[in-house]
């Protein structure tokens, strides 16, 4: 097993971790996990989450043309989600606030 399947193993045998998805540009998934309960959920964030990236490093660039977006957390009621994105790519991890820390 790679090191990073091994990554995303312990991720996806965390508690908390509702999905765990890589994501290419256009927004296919390349490494699946993606179940009944969470398939329309993942579906909408990985419609959304290039353009999303792609404006976030915009705006970093912005600030400071020596940087670049490395992460974005996003935390609401009910989940976090979670993006490190690549250059072609980018680790969705979806997670239950409820189970966080328990």
């Amino acid at each position: 097993m790679s090191e990073f399947q091994s990554t995303l193993k312990k991720l996806e045998s965390n508690k908390a971790v509702k999905s765990a998805v890589i994501i290419g540009q256009n927004g296919e998934v390349i490494y699946p996990d993606v179940t009944k309960e969470n398939q329309k959920l993942i579906e909408t964030i990985t419609q959304k989450a290039f353009p999303f990236v792609e404006q976030a490093r915009i705006l970093v660039k912005n600030l400071d043309v020596s940087n670049d977006l490395s992460f974005l957390h996003f935390k609401s009621g009910k989940e976090e989600i979670m993006i490190a994105p690549g250059d072609n790519e980018a680790l969705i991890v979806l997670s239950d606030i409820s189970k966080v820390d328990s």
